[in-house]
């Protein structure tokens, strides 16, 4: 898996989200209140997922202006090795960029699609 850092319209033409918070339109709305916003891709042959950051003070924010945000899949069909996998890789990204915190928050849980 690898990650890469796309612009905010490679970004939005990549999937449709379907949390209003973490579309690419939500997050530009936004900008204003963090220094920097990064839009991230992780893949490996194909696109998997996208993840957007908000970035203050050397501090990774997760979301940076909504009450939760999420790994978004690009894909309908993916397996939670992929999503560890993407994970590890952030995690390593954010400690060669010597980001000092980070901070994610995750939806409640009664968003969890039942099975």
């Amino acid at each position: 898996m690898k990650i890469k850092e796309v612009s905010c319209e490679e970004y939005q033409n990549l999937f449709q989200s379907k949390i209003i918070f973490d579309s690419a339109y939500f997050v530009e709305l936004n900008k204003y209140k963090v220094e920097q916003v990064h839009y991230y891709v992780f893949f490996d042959k194909r696109r998997r997922f996208g993840l957007a950051v908000g970035e203050e003070s050397g501090n990774f924010y997760i979301p940076f202006s909504a009450p939760f945000g999420i790994i978004e899949p690009i894909r309908k069909h993916w397996d939670i090795r992929m999503l560890e996998d993407s994970i590890r890789l952030f995690d390593e990204y954010i400690k060669e960029k010597n980001i000092k915190r980070i901070r994610f928050i995750l939806p409640p849980s009664f968003y969890e699609k039942k099975v």
